[in-house]
C-alpha cells in the first residue's frame, strides 16, 4: 500500500473556493439577497418621512438555518470521514499525521478556530492560516492549523489510506446467554472431605512428603522458566534473522538491489522527533574481558582488499542500486548543500519522505559512521546481527560491513568498510 502524497497548494486552494460556492449555495446568497438591498438603500440615503428600510425575517432566519445545517454537516464530515464538500471533489482528504486516518470532531473543532481566529487580524488574517502551508519547511505543507489539530491534507491520486479500525460485533443472543459467555463454562464441583474422616498418621505422612518435594518443585519451576525464557530469546533471534535476510537479499527480479520493508506499520510519514526515541537494542563492539588478549590472525585470501582498491574508502550501496565510494564526508539527501567541501549524493525521493540534508556518513581510524543531520523523519541504523539503533541528531554510530540505514523511503549498505586503523 503506498501512502498518498500531501495536497498540492493549487488543489487545496481550488477545494477551499468550492466549499465557499457551497457557502453561497446553501443560505449565503439568501442572506446577501435579503442584506443588499437594505445596505444600498441606506447608502443612498432614506428619504424623509420613509422608514428604515428593514431585511426579511423569513429570509434571513431561512439563511442562517441553511448556513447553520451546512456548518454542521460539514464539521461531521472532516471529523468522521475526513472531507469537506470541496476535498471530496478533488480527491483530498484531512487525516491524522500519524495513523492516516480521521481525526475526529474534536480537533477539527480545534483546527476551525485557528482559521477562525485568523479573522481577528484586520479581518484578512483568515487568509494568512490558510497560506501557512507554503512556509512549512518539512515538505508536508502543514499549516498552523493543520499543526495545532496533528493532521494534514493529503492527495488520493497518489495512494490510498489505511482502512478504517474494525468495529467490533455485539454478541448475538439472549442476555442471559451472553453473561453465560463472558462468565465461561461452570465451575466443578468440588466434594470437600471432612478431615475427622482420614486418619492422623496418613494426614502427617502426607504433609512430611509435600515439605520434602518442595524443592524439587521450586527447581522444577525454576527450570521451566528458564526454558520459556530461552525460548523467548531464540524466537527473538530467529526472526531478527529472518529481517536481516530479507534487508540483504540479492536483486532477483530487476528490482532494487536493496529493499528495505517498514520498521512498524506506516503511516503518512509523520514529523518525527528523533530526540524522544530509545535506542531499540543496544550495540557494543568491544570485545569480551577474556578475548582481550586473543591474537589477531592473519587475513585469509579472500579477505585482502582487491587490487586497485583504496584501503582508507567504503564502498555503500543505495537502494535504487547505486554504489557510491566514500572518500571523505559524504552527505545524503534529497537536495544536500556542498558548501563543506564534502561529497554530495542526491536520491530520487517523490513522496518527499527524505530531508534536503538527511544524514552524513563519514570515515575515521575506526572505520565508517553515520549521523543524523536533524531530519524530519529520523535514521535508523540496522546491524548484522539484527540489533537496530535510532540515531540522534548528531549522534554518531559506527557502521560494520553488512550494516544497513533507513532514511524515509530510502536505505543504504555498508558494502565495504576500510581496513581498521588504515586512516591517520
Amino acid at each position: 500500500m503506498t501512502h498518498p502524497a500531501p495536497a498540492p497548494m493549487g488543489r487545496r486552494l481550488l477545494a477551499y473556493l468550492v466549499d465557499q460556492v457551497a457557502v453561497v449555495a446553501c443560505g449565503g446568497g439568501l442572506l446577501l439577497g435579503a442584506v443588499l438591498p437594505v445596505v444600498r438603500a441606506t447608502a443612498a440615503g432614506t428619504p424623509t418621512g420613509t422608514a428604515d428600510p428593514v431585511a426579511d425575517p423569513t429570509t434571513l432566519l431561512l439563511g442562517w438555518g441553511m448556513l447553520g445545517a451546512l456548518a454542521i454537516f460539514q464539521w461531521w464530515a472532516q471529523g468522521s470521514r475526513g472531507w469537506t464538500v470541496g476535498k471530496y471533489l478533488l480527491n483530498l482528504r484531512i487525516v491524522d499525521v500519524r495513523s492516516g486516518r480521521p481525526v475526529g470532531m474534536r480537533r477539527i473543532f480545534v483546527r476551525g478556530l485557528v482559521v477562525a481566529a485568523g479573522t481577528l487580524v484586520l479581518g484578512v488574517g483568515q487568509l494568512v492560516v490558510l497560506a501557512s502551508p507554503l512556509w512549512d519547511r518539512s515538505g508536508r505543507n502543514r499549516g498552523w492549523h493543520d499543526r495545532s489539530a496533528g493532521d494534514e491534507v493529503v492527495d488520493l491520486r497518489t495512494g490510498t489510506l489505511p482502512s478504517p479500525r474494525p468495529q467490533a460485533r455485539r454478541a448475538t443472543g439472549s442476555a442471559s446467554q451472553r453473561r453465560a459467555v463472558v462468565a465461561g463454562p461452570a465451575a466443578t464441583t468440588v466434594t470437600v472431605v471432612p478431615t475427622g474422616a482420614v486418619p492422623r498418621g496418613a494426614a502427617a505422612r502426607g504433609t512430611d512428603e509435600q515439605r520434602r518435594d518442595e524443592p524439587l518443585r521450586r527447581e522444577v519451576l525454576r527450570r521451566d522458566a528458564r526454558a520459556d525464557t530461552a525460548a523467548a530469546t531464540e524466537a527473538a533471534r530467529g526472526a531478527a534473522a529472518r529481517r536481516l535476510d530479507a534487508l540483504l537479499s540479492d536483486r532477483r527480479t530487476g528490482g532494487p538491489a536493496l529493499v528495505m520493508p517498514p520498521f512498524a506499520e506506516p503511516g503518512v510519514a509523520p514529523d518525527v522527533d528523533t530526540r524522544a526515541l530509545a535506542v531499540v537494542q543496544p550495540a557494543t563492539f568491544g570485545l569480551d574481558p577474556e578475548l582481550e588478549q586473543t591474537r589477531y590472525a592473519p587475513l585469509r585470501p579472500d579477505e585482502r582488499a582487491a587490487p586497485g582498491v583504496d584501503p582508507t574508502t567504503a564502498d555503500v550501496e543505495l537502494s535504487d542500486g547505486q554504489v557510491v565510494t566514500v572518500k571523505r564526508s559524504l552527505l545524503v539527501g534529497r537536495n544536500p548543500g556542498d558548501d563543506d567541501d564534502s561529497q554530495v549524493v542526491r536520491v530520487d525521493d517523490p513522496g518527499r519522505s527524505v530531508s534536503k540534508t538527511h544524514l552524513q556518513i563519514g570515515l575515521d581510524a575506526a572505520g565508517v559512521w553515520v549521523a543524523d543531520r536533524g531530519s524530519t523523519n529520523g535514521t535508523i541504523v540496522t546491524l548484522a546481527d539484527g540489533a537496530q539503533i535510532v540515531c540522534g541528531p548528531g549522534q554518531r554510530v559506527r557502521l560494520p560491513a553488512g550494516s544497513t540505514v533507513s532514511f524515509g523511503d530510502c536505505g543504504l549498505r555498508v558494502v565495504r568498510a576500510p581496513q581498521v586503523g588504515a586512516r591517520p
